[in-house]
Order: C-alpha cells, then sequence, then structure tokens
C-alpha cells in the first residue's frame, strides 16, 4: 500500500504559494496539502495545464510531494442528511481541475 506523506497545510503559513512551499521544504515536512476552494493562486477555476505545472515545478524543485488536495466546499460534508450524492458541481470540477 502507498504510504502517503504526511502534509502541511500551505494555507496555514499565510504567504504566498512559492514563499510557503519553501517554509515547508525548510521545516523538513516531505508533504503538503492545497486547498483548491478559496480564490487565491491554487484556485481550481483558475487552475490550467501551464498553471498546474507551474505549481507542481515549485513543489517538485524543493523535494516536496502533494500529499492530499482540499475540495471542501462546506456543504453538508460529514452531516448526514446534507451530503450531496456524488459530490457538488464545485467538488466535481475541483477533481477534474486539479492536474497535480
Amino acid at each position: 500500500m502507498y504510504q502517503f506523506p504526511i502534509g502541511v497545510m500551505l494555507e496555514s503559513f499565510r504567504l504566498p504559494f512559492r514563499e510557503a512551499v519553501e517554509k515547508a521544504a525548510s521545516l523538513g515536512v516531505s508533504g503538503l496539502q492545497i486547498y483548491m476552494t478559496q480564490p487565491g493562486e491554487t484556485y481550481f477555476q483558475d487552475l490550467d495545464g501551464a498553471k498546474c505545472k507551474m505549481l507542481l515545478d515549485i513543489i517538485k524543485s524543493n523535494g516536496l510531494k502533494v500529499s492530499a488536495i482540499c475540495g471542501d466546499f462546506g456543504k453538508g460534508f460529514g452531516k448526514l442528511g446534507l451530503a450531496h450524492a456524488g459530490g457538488t458541481q464545485e467538488q466535481k470540477r475541483t477533481d477534474g481541475a486539479s492536474g497535480i
């Protein structure tokens, strides 16, 4: 079974993407968890193939891996009766847009 690296939440550093990745690398972690649901450098609606490649190049050049992509839009996750079967449209687009 694949051993996923434990990742830090990039957004917890409150730095631009590149600086946050560099900070994570300096702490010696092996993975990153990236939110894609809020407007910013990793917002799923703004990602295309070129931007995904650029972000992944930054991650790899710092010796890190993506351990998780967070696509929780707060629409019933974990709440019985509120969850949407098959996910929301936003979640489906996040799954397809990540490319990372």
